[in-house]
């Protein structure tokens, strides 16, 4: 499971990719964190909404599902942390 997961590790945290579409050479990736709150991710308008904007622009982007109610503060960080950061620098 997750580390420090108040749901009994139920929810993994994980990355919803979106690779830029015509890429062929690497190029630059954003990690896109949708807000809100720890009771819920807004993850329509502020997650795949923005990814695609990301891409328009050229970059790839990684939209973080993270730790919401009931878990609590430090579980959404740790998500970004060893989650999204460690992956992507892999």
């Amino acid at each position: 499971g997750a580390p420090d997961s108040s749901d009994g590790g139920a929810f993994q945290p994980s990355l919803d990719v979106r690779l830029h579409p015509t890429a062929t050479t690497p190029c630059g990736a954003v990690i896109i964190i949708p807000g809100g709150g720890y009771g819920g991710r807004a993850t329509d308008h502020e997650g795949y909404q923005i990814a695609e904007a990301v891409n328009a622009a050229g970059y790839h982007a990684f939209i973080l599902q993270y730790r919401v109610h009931p878990n609590t503060h430090p579980a959404p960080l740790l998500d970004v942390r060893f989650v999204a950061i460690s992956l992507l620098m892999t």
